[in-house]
């Protein structure tokens, strides 16, 4: 599907339109990094503050290991 990409919302799952999208050439990704951006985003503007690269791993590994139950 040359430079097409499939975005799903939800993260750390495979879902079946992905999994679709991937059979048929498209270039997927899920919904984690979309989430990670809103949230460092609020983060700063709420607080003033620039999460380290250490909250933002912190914050990645949470939100994975919750998207997988």
């Amino acid at each position: 599907q040359g430079d097409a990409h499939a975005i799903d919302l939800r993260y750390g799952k495979e879902t079946s339109f992905l999994k679709t999208a991937q059979e048929m050439g498209y270039t997927t990704h899920d919904g984690l990094p979309m989430l990670l951006a809103q949230a460092l985003k609020q983060f700063t503007l709420f607080t003033d503050m620039t999460p380290t690269e250490d909250d933002v791993n912190s914050l990645r590994t949470s939100l994975l290991s919750h998207g997988k139950q």
